[in-house]
Parts: structure tokens; C-alpha cells; sequence
């Protein structure tokens, strides 16, 4: 058996990570060819970085006449790579996420979790797999079991079986009871459709699974209006100094320093902040997105920094702002907020097999009233994510033990026809245990199978790499509101 590897990798991250970073994903994809090829003869094109080398992949695994494909990310990277891989090849396809750790470091960090991505990686490849409507299995597993897999071998014996693929489609879901409706669901559906939605800034090149065509805007009635950077530069420029110092004493009043930020980079966010507040109020959008990695943010010379600060800001008056031009995720992130009061954008980072919990964080942004008891809010510079201007703020705050519920968004291709799916995971949030990473995080636990389970599940699916942590358990609300915005939704059970 011939099999195609794909371990793709990106270089966004590449001044911020050692230099020996690439040299280690390297080592990464080679040990998941060792691991692989008691299976079969390994076609290994090494690491696909970009488009071109995606292509190059593709016409080798063609070349070579591969029997089945191995999707395995050595960290998050844009899922175009992927397309570009499986083109015009319509052999069996298997999705593995090799992680590294058996349990979560305490000293787990952000760089930690840009070096360790691979479980994000898998959901950014297994999105559009679902949007494009491409069959796939899933495996998450541990490094050092890839040779050893049941579940993998089984794959590879099952290749060509035509039956293996409709067993999966025809397993037993969960029916979901409609409930009475919560008046917030009715709120949440007239907001979307009565407000737009704002985007300062398109989302990154090739990350295919947080994207939109005006055809899936259209599907769920909702308004998007795109805001152009000379509107936000000229909004920038006119907020007065006064203004600035004002909102900085606020920040400083309300938020303890967890590692000193500098007057000024404090100075420019505050005025990005306030800039990004009159943009919304001037478009009376409910939300929307930004991407900070493009010329909006970062690599704007008169902006240069990030705008978690803004976000965060803005969510604490109900205006909630996804990150990387994710316009469904801000989608979900509104829902969940008027349905729940409180709505955290987030990643799924690694698994932790020793206790049956996944990580969930973000990059330094989000909605503190979902811990609004004991906030403990404190800000630090952003030095992950550097600019031209440097650093911009980054917002953490602990999150306390809570029942909780995890969603995901994503336009898709079934049945030879476009409609949206959530996919929706109750569990437990666990104190937050990880404070050098740069924003807020927690231990989820899910209440249904094994995290291993469960998280192989919502990648297959069609969960993007964003989600949304937001407390109790709401099943039953988000059947409502799915059906009144004509929206399937589907239980991680």
C-alpha cells in the first residue's frame, strides 16, 4: 500500500518561535512517517509551507499512484494547503493529530501552543473536507502510538471498503428535544438580522475554514458590511488625546499589570480601542471581525499593533468581535452571548489523555463577564504578536469551575446543497490551570465520551478552529435558535 503523507506547516509564526522551530517540525513529520510505515510505503513530500509546495505534493502523490492519504498537521496552517494536496485525488483520506503530550505542562505557554498546534491544524483541515463534502476518518492520538493504533490499522485494512464510509454516516445521533424558548433566543436571531456585522479586514490567505461567500450570508439573512483601512486610520487619527488618557486611567483602574505594559503601547491601544468602538457604533453593527495579521493591524504603519484590547473592550458592552476575518465565528459568538450572557472566542489546543480534558485558550482577547464573580483581570504586552508600532495589549482573566457549553460554526456542502451546521459540546470548564499562556484559558471536559472521543467527533463534523466557550448547558436553547435561523445542528454525544 502506497500511502501520501500531508504534514503541513506555517511560517507566520516564524519570528516569534526559535530558529530551530522549523528544523523540529521536521523531525516531527519525519517520526510521523516512521510511525506510519508499518501500514504501507510512505510517499513523503516533507513539510508543505505554501501553495506552490502544496502542488508540487499533489502531482508527486498522483505521480506515485497513492492508495490512501494521511492528513497530519505538524501545527496550524492554512487548510488551502490541504486543498491544493488533495486535488483531483479521490482515494480514502484519514486525519490524525499527532500530539506531543500525554498531559498538559504546568509551564504550558502561547509560544507552547503555536509549536504544539497540530490538534488545531486537524479541525482547519477537517472543516473544509466538510464544506467541500469529502469523505474522512479522524484519529487523535499521541506520537509515540501512530505504529500501534487499532483504530489505524483497521483503517488501512478497511481502504476500498465502500461500506465503511456509510456505517459512519448512518451511526446513531442524539435527537434533541425542543425546549420552551428562552426569549434570548428570539433576541439573538433579531440581532442578527436586524444589525450588520462589521469586518476590519479579510480573513488570512488560504485559512479557508473561517471564510463566507455572500451566497452563505445570504443563507442566514444577515448584513455584512466590510470597513476599509482608510476608514480606520482616519477613525484612528481623530480620537482625541483626552479621550485616550481617560480610557488608559479606566484600564489601569480595572486591570492589575501581569507584566508591565509600557505607557505607551498602552496609549495606542486605548486609542485603537476607541477607534474600533466609534466604527461600531457609527455602522450600529452588533459585532463582527477583525484580523490583526495583515496590513489592517499589524503591518499598518500608523495602527501597527493588535487589537485585543479594543475586542475585549467592546465585548463587555455586547459587542462581540471574532479574530482572523472569522465572520462565522462572530456569528456565534452574538448567539451565544444574548442567549447565555457571555461568550468567549477560543481554540482547541491540545489534548490532556491523562485527564480527559482538552485546552482551551485564546491569543489575549475576549469577554470577561463570563467570569464576572471573580474577574481578577489583568493585562500584559503582546509580545507574541509584534507589530510595526511592537506589541499591543493582551487581556487575561481566570475562569472559574462552571457547567459549560462549546460551539462551532461553519457554512457546508451536504446533500449537493449549501446550508450551516453548529456543532455543540456540553461539559465542564475547569479552573483555569495555565496562567503564562497570553489570554484566558481552561481545561474543558466533556460530558459525553473521552475527550479523545469527543474531540475526534467534533472535528469529524466540521468544527472550524474557532469556537466559543460559554456557561451552562444550552442544548436546548441552541436547537431553537438553530431552527429559526435554519441551521443544522449537530451534538458532540
Amino acid at each position: 500500500m502506497k500511502i501520501g503523507l500531508i504534514s503541513v506547516y506555517f511560517g507566520l509564526f516564524d519570528e516569534a518561535l526559535p530558529p530551530t522551530f522549523r528544523k523540529e517540525r521536521t523531525e516531527l513529520n519525519k517520526t510521523i512517517e516512521k510511525g506510519l510505515s508499518v501500514y504501507g510505503k510512505l510517499v513523503n513530500p516533507g513539510l508543505v509551507d505554501n501553495e506552490n509546495s502544496a502542488k508540487l505534493a499533489n502531482k508527486l502523490y498522483i505521480k506515485e499512484g497513492v492508495d490512501v492519504l494521511v492528513y497530519a498537521p505538524t501545527m496550524a496552517a492554512p487548510p488551502v494547503y490541504l486543498e491544493k494536496c488533495i486535488q483531483n485525488i479521490n482515494t480514502p483520506l484519514m486525519c490524525i493529530s499527532p500530539q506531543e503530550f500525554y498531559t498538559t505542562p504546568k509551564d504550558y505557554d502561547t509560544d507552547t501552543g503555536t509549536k504544539h498546534s497540530t490538534l488545531v491544524g486537524l479541525t482547519m483541515g477537517t472543516n473544509i473536507l466538510v464544506r467541500e463534502g469529502r469523505p474522512f476518518e479522524v484519529e487523535v492520538l499521541h506520537i509515540d502510538e501512530i505504529s500501534s493504533s487499532k483504530n489505524l490499522e483497521d483503517f488501512f485494512k478497511a481502504v476500498g471498503d465502500k461500506n465503511l464510509r456509510q456505517a459512519i454516516e448512518n451511526e446513531e445521533k442524539e435527537e434533541v428535544v425542543i425546549g420552551e424558548e428562552k426569549k434570548e433566543v428570539s433576541e439573538a436571531v433579531n440581532a442578527l438580522r436586524n444589525s450588520p456585522l462589521i469586518a476590519l479586514g479579510n480573513p488570512i490567505s488560504g485559512y479557508l475554514d473561517v471564510e463566507l461567500t455572500d451566497e452563505d450570508a445570504e443563507l442566514l439573512g444577515i448584513e455584512i458590511k466590510k470597513i476599509t483601512k482608510e476608514e480606520l486610520n482616519k477613525t484612528f487619527n481623530q480620537i482625541e488625546d483626552d479621550d485616550t488618557k481617560d480610557l488608559m486611567k479606566k484600564i489601569n483602574d480595572k486591570f492589575t499589570h501581569g507584566r508591565k505594559v509600557d505607557n505607551a503601547v498602552l496609549e495606542q491601544s486605548c486609542k485603537l480601542s476607541l477607534a474600533m468602538k466609534r466604527i461600531t457604533e457609527d455602522n450600529h453593527a452588533i459585532g463582527g471581525t477583525i484580523n490583526c495579521h495583515g496590513d489592517f493591524f499589524r503591518w499598518n504603519d500608523k495602527v501597527g499593533i493588535t487589537g485585543c484590547l479594543g475586542v475585549s473592550c467592546l465585548a463587555e458592552e455586547g459587542k462581540l468581535f471574532s479574530c482572523t476575518g472569522d465572520i462565522p465565528a462572530s456569528i456565534a459568538l452574538i448567539a451565544a452571548k444574548i442567549i447565555s450572557g457571555s461568550a468567549l472566542y477560543c481554540e482547541c489546543y491540545t489534548i490532556d489523555f491523562e485527564n480527559n480534558t482538552i485546552l482551551i485558550a485564546n491569543g489575549g482577547e475576549g469577554d470577561f463577564t463570563i467570569n464576572n464573580e471573580s474577574p481578577n483581570l489583568r493585562i500584559l504586552p503582546e509580545d507574541h504578536y509584534m507589530g510595526d508600532n511592537g506589541p499591543g495589549v493582551a487581556v487575561q482573566f481566570d475562569i472559574k469551575e462552571m457547567d459549560a457549553t462549546l460551539i462551532s460554526i461553519t457554512p457546508t456542502f451536504i446533500n449537493n446543497k449549501n446550508e450551516w451546521r453548529i456543532i455543540l459540546a456540553e461539559g465542564i470548564a475547569l479552573d483555569s490551570k495555565h496562567p503564562n499562556m497570553e489570554g484566558p484559558n481552561t481545561m474543558f471536559k466533556f460530558n459525553s465520551k473521552s475527550a479523545k472521543k469527543s474531540f475526534e467527533d467534533w472535528a469529524r463534523l466540521g468544527a472550524s478552529h474557532h469556537a466559543i466557550l460559554m456557561p451552562g448547558h444550552q442544548k436546548k436553547p441552541f436547537k431553537s435558535f438553530s431552527d429559526s435561523m435554519n441551521i443544522r445542528l449537530e451534538i458532540v454525544t
